[in-house]
């Protein structure tokens, strides 16, 4: 399989021995390792000859290893890193060929709804480990589950929400999603079956701060919502299989 699945397996390897995070991050890391694997693999047939696969390879296993930091983390601060290192990754491996128009709308549509999602989840970790005086997630979320009044609470609870949405692609920050069908198959594997769904992670790593208003929970699944319904038209209308998925 080559150096590219080696590391992939060296990642995982790693990731198992240093976890410390409840039972269902640890499913989902694995998970994601799974995901990786099968996209190295995939990856090495279908850009055989490519002349970017170098630059995608190293690309994949940056934008792979720093989701699994991401997962396997106990510290806000390394999250923020890991979760930023992840976006650019993404960026770089949906816009291999620069040349192309389409390419150019979709690293565009993407590097915005990055900078919104990322300066949310900034402005989220500063308000918890300023007010929390800890950067430990775990001390993090027993603070909040004893200063319910804090108000940073809402803060970061918003700022959480709105880097959910941007890194998920929900309304009004989905218009990367579709675009993003120019990038090779084997990224849109990885974008679909894992980099969109990490929000879901950071909440549930994080319940105690963004659940903290009863509000937020509704809203985001509002979003959900409308964003099913408004974009479910759209699949019945597209012609290539991909932009349908």
């Amino acid at each position: 399989l080559g150096h590219s699945a080696g590391a992939a397996l060296a990642l995982a390897v790693v990731a198992a021995l240093t976890a410390q995070r409840p039972a269902v991050l640890v499913a989902a890391q694995l998970f994601t390792l799974g995901v990786v694997l099968v996209v190295v693999v995939f990856s090495r047939r279908h850009l055989d000859g490519d002349p970017g696969q170098v630059r995608y390879d190293r690309w994949l296993l940056v934008t792979a290893g720093a989701a699994v930091l991401a997962l396997s983390t106990g510290d806000l601060l390394v999250l923020a890193v890991a979760w930023s290192v992840t976006g650019a990754g993404t960026t770089a491996l949906v816009g291999p060929h620069a040349e192309l128009a389409a390419t150019d709308r979709a690293v565009s549509a993407l590097r915005r709804a990055r900078a919104v999602g990322d300066s949310s989840l900034a402005v989220a970790v500063g308000a918890l480990v300023l007010a929390a005086g800890s950067s430990s997630i775990d001390e993090v979320n027993a603070w909040a589950e004893v200063s319910p009044s804090s108000p940073a609470l809402p803060v970061a609870g918003v700022a959480l929400l709105v880097t959910a949405i941007a890194r998920s692609g929900l309304l009004p920050l989905s218009r990367w999603v579709p675009l993003s069908v120019v990038a090779p198959a084997p990224v849109s594997a990885l974008l679909h079956a894992g980099i969109v769904n990490a929000p879901v992670l950071l909440l549930l790593q994080l319940a105690p701060v963004w659940q903290a208003g009863s509000v937020l929970p509704a809203v985001l699944c509002g979003l959900g919502l409308a964003t099913a319904v408004a974009t479910f038209p759209r699949l019945l209308v597209r012609a290539d299989v991909k932009t349908r998925l």
